[in-house]
C-alpha cells in the first residue's frame, strides 16, 4: 500500500509540515507503507517539499515528471534536471516519469524517451526507476512504453 502526493499543479502550494506529519503517520502505522510524489522538475516548491520530507524520512521516492512542458524531448536536457535532483534526494529516492504521446505537444517518442532512459541509468545506476504518464494510453496505441522503454 502506499500513497502518491500529486497536488503541487494550478498554483497549489504543499503544506510541508503536515505532509510530512501525515506520511510519517501513515508509515508508522503501516509499516512497509510507501510515500512518493510526482513533481515538476523546474519549480522550487517542488524541489523544496521532495527535500524536505526525503531528509525527514517522509518520503520513499520523488518522481519529477518530464512531459508537458517545453524541454522535456532531449535526453541532454532530461538528463541536466536528473543530475540537479539526484543532489537532492538521492539516486535511491528518485523515479523520473516519462511519457510517450503522438498526439500532444512536449511529449517523448519512443526513442527519445528510451534515450532518455538509457542515458540516465548509464549515469545513475542507483534510481529506482521510470514511470509512465499514460498507461492506457501506451496500451491502446501500442507506443512500446512498457516493452521498449524499460
Amino acid at each position: 500500500d502506499g500513497l502518491d502526493w500529486d497536488m503541487y499543479s494550478d498554483g497549489i502550494e504543499p503544506s510541508t509540515e503536515e505532509m510530512i506529519w501525515v506520511s510519517l503517520e501513515l508509515k508508522d502505522r503501516y509499516p512497509g507503507f510507501i510515500i512518493s510524489s510526482t513533481a515538476v522538475p523546474y519549480r522550487q516548491g517542488d524541489k523544496d517539499f521532495c527535500y524536505a520530507a526525503v531528509s525527514a524520512g517522509a518520503l520513499d521516492y520523488c518522481a519529477p515528471k518530464f512531459y508537458d512542458a517545453p524541454g522535456f524531448t532531449a535526453a541532454s536536457s532530461v538528463l541536466e534536471y536528473v543530475r540537479e535532483w539526484v543532489g537532492l534526494v538521492g539516486e535511491e529516492h528518485l523515479v523520473i516519469g516519462l511519457a510517450l504521446n503522438y498526439e500532444l505537444d512536449h511529449f517523448q517518442t519512443t526513442e527519445q524517451a528510451i534515450q532518455i532512459y538509457n542515458s540516465t541509468k548509464s549515469e545513475f545506476q542507483g534510481i529506482r526507476g521510470v514511470f509512465n504518464w499514460h498507461i492506457s494510453y501506451d496500451y491502446e496505441k501500442e507506443t512500446g512504453f512498457s516493452t521498449e522503454v524499460c
